[in-house]
């Protein structure tokens, strides 16, 4: 993250898009284009940089993949991004925020997918207010 808060440089090594929320703005995903492989997975691969602006105010929503793949009921459908965008979309309008938008978010998940999520769930939620 740029000195100033408003700008970023985005390496995606195998993680999902990053979710950037902003005052009066619907939350979204950030680009996915031109990114390495998983870390770890190739010796000497490269990971692109892309710069993301940010703006004056906001929250970078960080998480691995076990968060998106759990499955919603008995559909056996994932979660997947489009599903837990709407589903930050959804609390954030309901004016949550910070650790409380986090631990909704993920009781959700687990709510949707019948039970503990079987991939590892780290999330990381970072805000920048005036």
């Amino acid at each position: 993250i740029a000195p100033d808060g408003r700008r970023a440089g985005l390496c995606l090594a195998g993680h999902p898009s990053p979710l950037l929320a902003r005052p009066g703005m619907p939350a979204r995903l950030l680009p996915y284009d031109n990114n390495g492989p998983a870390l770890g997975l190739l010796p000497g691969a490269r990971w692109p940089r892309m710069q993301v602006e940010l703006g004056a105010e906001w929250s970078l929503m960080l998480y691995t993949d076990g968060l998106i793949e759990g499955r919603v009921g008995d559909s056996g459908e994932r979660l997947g991004q489009d599903g837990m965008v709407d589903l930050i979309r959804r609390r954030l309008s309901e004016g949550l925020s910070g650790e409380e938008l986090l631990r909704t978010a993920v009781n959700e998940v687990r709510d949707l997918n019948g039970g503990e999520l079987t991939d590892d769930v780290a999330v990381l939620l970072l805000d920048r207010t005036r």
